[in-house]
C-alpha cells in the first residue's frame, strides 16, 4: 500500500488524543473532555491499524508475526522494564514477574494486543475460513460482551481466574474495530470510488447522535443502552475517516504527519513525562500543561534524531 499522507495525519491526531487523554488528571467521570476522548480514540486507532494491516488470504502467520515482532516487541520489552522502575514495581514472586508481560501496566497492553488481534483475525480468515463480513459481526458481539461485562461481575473458577484476567487486560473489546478497518480496506480496494450515500449516511448518523449520546453517557456512566449506542457509533466514524483518507481530502500538515509516521515511539514513551511532571499539576495547571507540551516537543526531537541511529531505532523506537 502506497503511503497515504492523510492516514499519517489521522494517526498523528489520534496519538495526540491519546497523549491528551493520558495527561489530563483525574477519573474519566470527572472530565468531560477526557471522557469523550476515551469513547473513540483507541477504537479508531485499532480500526486504522486494521486498515493498514498486511493481512490477506495469501498472508502467512509466520511472516505476519515476524513483521510485527521486529518492529514492536524489542522496544516494548525495554519499555516494560523502564515503566517497572517508574511504577516502583516490586518483583517478589513469579506471578508479579509474569504480570509485567501478561498483564502489562497502563498503556503497554496495546502492542501485544495488536499482535494478538492480528493473529486471531488471521486464524479466523485463513484457517477457519470465515468471511470478513461474518468476522466483523461475530467480533462485534464478542467485543460488546467484554465491554458490557466487567471482569469483577463474573464468577470465575480459581483455576482459570488468572487466564481470564490476562484476556481482559488486552482489551478484546477493540478487536471488532481492527476487523472493521480490514473490511473497509477490502471495500476500498474493490471500489475505487467509495459510495457517497454511505459516507453521507455515516456522517449523519455520527454527528447527529454521538454528541448527545456521549454527553448523556457522561451524566449516566452506568447506562448500558447509552454505551451501546456510543460504542457502535465508532463504526460510522471509522468509515468516515478512512473514506476521507482514501480520497485524500485532508490538507497536508507535516508536523502532525511526523507524529503519525512515528506513532509507535510517541505512544510508547510519552507516559514517561507523566511520571516526571505530574506533581506540577497541583502547583500550577498552566505550568503543568506548558511543561507537557515542551516534553512532547522534546520527545519528537529525540525521535527525529534517534531514527538516524540503527541501535536506537531498533531498541527504543521500532520505526
Amino acid at each position: 500500500m502506497e503511503r497515504n499522507h492523510n492516514i499519517d495525519l489521522v494517526k498523528g491526531i489520534l496519538i495526540l488524543f491519546v497523549i491528551i487523554g493520558h495527561f489530563i488528571p483525574g477519573k474519566l467521570t470527572d472530565q468531560f473532555s477526557r471522557h469523550t476522548i476515551y469513547l473513540f480514540h483507541m477504537s479508531i486507532f485499532l480500526g486504522v491499524a486494521g486498515y493498514l494491516s498486511p493481512l490477506n488470504k495469501e498472508t502467512h502467520l509466520k511472516n505476519l508475526m515476524k513483521r510485527y515482532c521486529e518492529k514492536l516487541i524489542v522496544p516494548w520489552l525495554l519499555a516494560v522494564y523502564v515503566y517497572m522502575i517508574l511504577y516502583n514495581t516490586n518483583i517478589n514472586n513469579l506471578r508479579t514477574y509474569l504480570d509485567l508481560y501478561l498483564r502489562p501496566r497502563y498503556h503497554l497492553w496495546f502492542p501485544i494486543g495488536l499482535i494478538l488481534f492480528s493473529a486471531l483475525t488471521y486464524l479466523c480468515l485463513n484457517k477457519i475460513k470465515l468471511s470478513i463480513n461474518y468476522l466483523v459481526v461475530i467480533s462485534f458481539v464478542i467485543s460488546l460482551f467484554f465491554k458490557l461485562v466487567p471482569i469483577n461481575t463474573l464468577n470465575i473458577p480459581n483455576n482459570i481466574e488468572y487466564i481470564v484476567k490476562v484476556i481482559y487486560r488486552f482489551n478484546p473489546e477493540y478487536w471488532c474495530f481492527f476487523n472493521t478497518g480490514l473490511y473497509i480496506r477490502n471495500q476500498h480496494n474493490h471500489n475505487e470510488s467509495p459510495s457517497k450515500f454511505n459516507l453521507a449516511f455515516s456522517c449523519l448518523a455520527f454527528f447527529l447522535i454521538f454528541p448527545a449520546s456521549s454527553y448523556l453517557l457522561f451524566k449516566n456512566p452506568f447506562s448500558d443502552p447509552l454505551f451501546l449506542i456510543t460504542f457502535s457509533l465508532n463504526i460510522p466514524l471509522l468509515y468516515i475517516i478512512l473514506t476521507i483518507c482514501k480520497k485524500e481530502l485532508l490538507p497536508r500538515f507535516k508536523i502532525i504527519e511526523f507524529i503519525g509516521i512515528n506513532s509507535y515511539p510517541f505512544y510508547l514513551w510519552h507516559v514517561v513525562g507523566k511520571f516526571i511532571f505530574s506533581s506540577i499539576y497541583n502547583q500550577s495547571k498552566f505550568l503543568y500543561y506548558l511543561v507537557v507540551i515542551l516534553w512532547i516537543i522534546i520527545l519528537g526531537l529525540l525521535i527525529r534524531f534517534g531514527k538516524k541511529n540503527k541501535t536506537i531505532n531498533k531498541y527504543l523506537l521500532g520505526t
